[in-house]
């Protein structure tokens, strides 16, 4: 926590688009996994940051001198990148999806989870390599995805859906899936089991390069 609030005190605010704003400000994850533990840590360091159950989007503090946004983690990067935000905090499975130009500054000891690839129980596909060229991967992560069965020297092609994707086999949209999971419970209950893991991830803490 120390070294959060170093570099969260430390980072110094820049006017934003000529308007003369000069507060600095941070973008937390409005809802879902990340934000009870990203408000926390905001808590902890002194900010009395509003729960998801408030309407609050933009909050004040030190007279003005930082101003905390409540915005979807998915955008997050992307209001960092563009100046609206000067700090965020997201999962590192969106900031490398999303490949926004921002600066990775330090992960955080929260948001731990692990974007895997699955089937069904009684499918024949035992791991990544039974994986044949031209399968469709139902995920909200196409280009994390594409780029792991590339690195297996594997072209596969996405079905890109924006949540409930471990039904989607039994829908027939896809047989394969890649989907975030923490404990693997959500898998097992979708009778589901992972033949491989795309990427290990974790909240991070990123910055617009400007500020």
């Amino acid at each position: 926590m120390a070294q959060f609030e170093l570099s969260f005190r430390s980072t110094k605010s820049w006017t934003r688009g000529g308007f003369g704003m000069s507060a600095l400000r941070i973008a937390l994850p409005n809802k879902g996994r990340l934000n009870g533990s990203a408000v926390r840590l905001m808590n902890r360091i002194g900010f009395s940051v509003p729960d998801s159950s408030s309407r609050t989007l933009l909050a004040e503090f030190s007279k003005g001198r930082y101003q905390v946004l409540m915005a979807r983690a998915l955008d997050i990067p992307e209001f960092v990148e563009m100046g609206a935000a000067d700090l965020g905090i997201t999962g590192l499975d969106i900031l490398l999806e999303t490949k926004r130009s921002v600066e990775r500054m330090m992960d955080l000891d929260f948001g731990r989870c692990r974007l895997v690839v699955a089937v069904p129980d009684e499918s024949s596909i035992q791991n990544v390599s039974d994986v044949k060229d031209g399968a469709t991967v139902a995920t909200s992560f196409p280009n994390l995805t594409k780029e792991f069965f590339q690195g297996l020297g594997k072209k596969v092609e996405t079905a890109e859906v924006s949540g409930a994707t471990e039904v989607a086999p039994r829908i027939g949209l896809a047989e394969i899936i890649t989907d975030l999971t923490e404990t693997g419970s959500t898998l097992k209950l979708n009778h589901l089991k992972e033949i491989g893991v795309v990427l290990e991830s974790v909240a991070v803490l990123i910055a617009n390069p400007k500020a």
